[in-house]
């Protein structure tokens, strides 16, 4: 059953803090120190009272129905929260070992070895992208091997400083900033904010850790009224408005928890627990009203699909007893019809005269039917001949005299049927020696002659002229040879048509027997042989296309083909060497001066290209020497020294923030810094 209350995700949960590992040397970005919210002490607030008598064990049987629907929906938390006994415990224990394996998010998978380049590429491709969403930025670090894989790593890390600098100046706590700042203007805010703070009223020179620390508990306290974890919000209150406030937040949740219950245990008919649920009278009339119309509907439902039993031990009044008895007064009568009806059409007169006791419709029809089946019968009899079986069934005088007429013509009928029986089965020497008359003999006669032209016609549809000769007579086999003449020239077209399209010019020509066939057939395979040699032309496939040139002409047409096919590949292989930076095989592939002239143009500028992304990327990550191999002007080597200043007076000025004038002793190059580290 869906839960009657949700459990959200908290709106805004207190954030966690970063533990970001040291570094040796001055990073751009300055470490930030762990700076977690505070954790209010267990003694602020005393759990509320447990609930004794009767509501403890009506919260306790709540208790377990919600710990029974948190196993079966697999929500581990809310499981924890709710067990008590040591078998509770075990059952979420293993939940939590079921569910261990469902991480919803998976590192990248590494191709099987041994891989391509191009596999393994995109492995590392894959892996930076997932130690950077992860903030392993040190292992992303070992990933990069392009300009852009370094200012990528720089962005994500330069964007998650800018995340806690803005969660602590949300929470208005400076010394928490000051570990994530890193220009004037960043400094300036938290400046003002720190004089802001001073402004406040006088307290106990303590107001910033205070206020952090009262932020923080009611962060907590919201957060689990939130998800109804009441307990837990009780520990972190500390004025009795505040548990007040919790205690009725409690008792409104389990009221819904407990309307919610009790209108899911209606809807699926469980009255009893429903009932166990209801607290007022309006519910119990409620839960007595569903009841009863749930009663109705068994009673219309069981009586409607005949199941009277069932519709009686819901029945309860007399109109509803007296409609249970139409309708099993409507259901006998029904089965009675159908019953008689069977037995009727199986002509089983016993058992329908039974069923037809009384009933004057049904004993005629009885009688009917019996007649029938005597006329049916003796029908029968005449047409096999057993007139002395149908002499017995006859009641009537026409009967009888129709029954002796026709044993007097049963022996000419039996003649004339068997005549016409081995005509049409092809036995026409029986049906010969049955023949009397002239119209007899003649339509014997019509049908062997109707029977062989038959045959003649379906041994030359088979191809089998021989068969079809044997049993002709001599003008017949004029006909037959003909149509057999006729079919071998019809077939040899054919063949030749076929060798035709399948370029078969030898055989093709042995079926040519005109000179018009000929050529046909040459000049078929000229016209095939000509777009057969473009055909190739056109794949690229020169060597093979020579073999069906057979003109100077088409020679040459083959060689031009291939040599512009062969220049326009140069061209392109060359392109692709300059645009990865393959200049040794570019410059393989140049013909001519100024081709050349232009592939060295394009290495200086890939190569500069290089030097000034490498060079940021040093500057970027203070690294001055390696930096400094890169500058080939004044104007670089100028940009870079006020880079470094730059990088130097800043992290200086953090090292004063933070009080360690040591390190800020290190950076220190005039004498007024220096006085600044005493």
């Amino acid at each position: 059953a869906p839960p009657p209350l949700s459990y959200p995700e908290p709106a805004a949960a207190p954030p966690a803090a970063p533990t970001p590992a040291p570094e040796s040397a001055p990073a751009p970005t300055p470490a930030p120190e762990s700076a977690p919210v505070p954790e209010p002490e267990a003694t602020i607030a005393a759990p509320t009272a447990e609930p004794s008598g009767a509501d403890a064990d009506a919260n306790e049987k709540n208790r377990l129905e919600w710990f029974n629907y948190s196993i079966a929906t697999k929500d581990v938390k809310m499981a924890k929260e709710l067990f008590v006994s040591a078998e509770e415990q075990a059952m979420v224990e293993q939940l939590e070992a079921d569910m261990s394996g469902t991480d919803a998010r998976e590192a990248p998978t590494v191709p099987a070895v041994p891989a391509t380049e191009e596999e393994m590429e995109e492995a590392r491709g894959s892996w930076l992208k997932f130690h950077i969403a992860a903030g392993d930025y040190e292992a992303a670090m070992e990933m990069a091997v392009t300009a852009d894989d370094y200012v990528a790593i720089s962005d994500a890390e330069e964007l998650k400083r800018k995340a806690w600098l803005d969660w602590a100046m949300s929470n208005e706590t400076p010394t928490e900033a000051y570990n994530f700042a890193v220009t004037d203007g960043e400094y300036a805010a938290i400046s003002a904010l720190e004089s802001k703070l001073k402004s406040a009223p006088a307290g106990s020179g303590e107001v910033d850790d205070d206020e952090t620390q009262e932020k923080a508990r009611l962060a907590w306290m919201d957060y689990h009224l939130s998800v109804n974890e009441f307990k837990q919000a009780a520990k972190y209150a500390v004025t009795a408005a505040e548990e007040e406030t919790i205690e009725k937040a409690s008792n409104l949740y389990q009221e819904k928890s407990r309307q919610a219950w009790m209108q899911h245990y209606m809807e699926k008919g469980e009255y009893e627990l429903a009932k166990n649920l209801c607290v007022t009278d309006a519910e119990l009339e409620q839960l007595a009203t569903l009841q009863e119309e749930g009663r109705k509907e068994w009673v219309a439902y069981s009586t409607a699909a005949g199941d009277t039993s069932a519709a009686r031990d819901f029945a309860v009044s007399e109109e509803e007893e007296a409609a249970i008895d139409v309708k099993e007064a409507e259901m006998a009568a029904e089965a009675k019809k159908t019953g008689f009806e069977a037995a009727l059409s199986s002509s089983d007169f016993a058992k329908a005269t039974t069923l037809a006791a009384g009933d004057v419709a049904m004993l005629t029809a009885i009688e009917e039917k019996q007649d029938e089946d005597r006329k049916t019968w003796m029908s029968y009899y005449i047409d096999v001949g057993k007139f002395k079986d149908a002499h017995k069934l006859s009641v009537t005088e026409e009967e009888e005299t129709f029954i002796k007429e026709a044993e007097k013509s049963a022996p000419e009928q039996a003649r004339k049927d068997w005549h016409k029986y081995y005509i049409d089965t092809g036995d026409f020497k029986k049906a010969a020696g049955l023949a009397v008359t002239d119209e007899e003999v003649q339509a014997v006669a019509d049908a062997a002659a109707a029977t062989k032209k038959a045959k003649i016609e379906e041994l030359k549809a088979k191809g089998d002229y021989k068969g079809a000769k044997m049993i002709a007579d001599e003008v017949e086999r004029e006909g037959i040879q003909l149509a057999e003449e006729m079919a071998m020239e019809k077939k040899r077209k054919e063949w030749m048509s076929y060798y035709t399209s399948i370029a078969d010019y030898p055989n093709a020509i042995k079926m040519a027997v005109t000179p018009a066939e000929v050529a046909e057939v040459d000049a078929a395979f000229e016209t095939k042989r000509s777009e057969h040699m473009k055909s190739l032309l056109a794949k690229q496939d020169y060597a093979a296309a020579k073999k069906f040139a057979t003109t100077p002409e088409e020679i040459s047409m083959c060689d031009v083909y291939e040599e512009e096919d062969q220049e326009l590949a140069r061209k392109e292989w060359q392109r692709f060497y300059i645009e990865e930076g393959n200049f040794k095989e570019a410059f393989a592939l140049c013909v001519d001066d100024s081709e050349e002239l232009m592939v060295e143009s394009a290495k200086t500028a890939f190569y500069s290209k290089c030097r000034e992304e490498w060079l940021k990327h040093y500057t970027l990550k203070g690294d001055y020497n390696k930096a400094l191999e890169l500058v080939v002007s004044l104007e670089e080597q100028t940009a870079l020294e006020a880079a470094m200043e730059k990088r130097r007076v800043e992290h200086f000025e953090y090292y004063l923030k933070k009080g360690k004038k040591k390190e800020a002793k290190k950076l220190a190059v005039t004498d007024a810094e220096v006085a600044k580290c005493a």
